[in-house]
């Protein structure tokens, strides 16, 4: 994937499996849809490394995560929306201020 990447839409495809490691190196990532698919296992915390993201949905997935805030996307002042309904992820360790 060209790392220049800032959207990615492939929700509601039949994608399955673990998220791949791989996003995360889209460094100028914004935006993430991965929802509605079959996506489990836990949410890459490489992800981080996506320090530009402000959109990240992965609503109606079998994910079981924790997110540590510490490490995350979630401490960047760009992040608007995270989307995790109907998934098994565990929140953060401190609130989102």
């Amino acid at each position: 994937m060209p790392p220049h990447l800032k959207v990615i839409n492939l929700g509601d495809n039949d994608f399955q499996g673990p998220i791949p490691q791989e996003l995360a190196r889209l460094s100028r990532l914004q935006n993430l849809n991965l929802s509605k698919k079959a996506f489990e296992g836990e949410i890459p915390s490489n992800l981080s490394y996506c320090s530009d993201m402000q959109v990240i949905n992965l609503n109606y997935n079998n994910l079981v995560s924790e997110i540590p805030y510490q490490q995350s996307y979630l401490s960047t002042k760009k992040l608007s929306g995270l989307l995790l309904a109907i998934s098994s992820a565990s929140m953060l360790e401190k609130p989102i201020h």
